[in-house]
């Protein structure tokens, strides 16, 4: 996966989608949303992974997408820095977690152990 032509791209995409989100967003003065962007544009690193690579990176891709999304939406209805940075951060945090697991177990299942 790592040496293929279309991780290459899609990381790329990625790292100029993080820059250029976070500078915009430090431009307007709205910092507090930058974590909630690097989440979301995450989640849809990992959907273009699911397309590329592997279907199960789409339920990765959609959960930290959906923890980006949610900690934007609650910057909007009016909650401050630490709940964007809760709902966002939090949720990433758990979805990569609940994936790894996942993977460990599936690995030591398959090694018959």
């Amino acid at each position: 996966m790592f040496s293929a032509r279309g991780y290459r791209v899609v990381v790329a995409l990625e790292v100029v989608a993080l820059v250029a989100g976070g500078a915009c967003l430090s431009a307007a003065g709205h910092t507090e949303y930058a974590i909630a962007w690097f989440a979301a544009v995450v989640g849809i690193h990992f959907l273009g992974f699911g397309r590329l690579f592997w279907p199960g990176f789409y339920v990765l891709g959609t959960a930290v997408l959906g923890a980006g999304v949610a900690g934007a939406g609650a910057g909007l209805a009016g909650a401050g820095s630490d709940a964007i940075r809760a709902v966002a951060g939090l949720g990433t945090a758990a979805s990569m977690f609940a994936a790894g697991c996942w993977t460990v177990v599936a690995w030591r299942l398959g090694q018959g152990e």
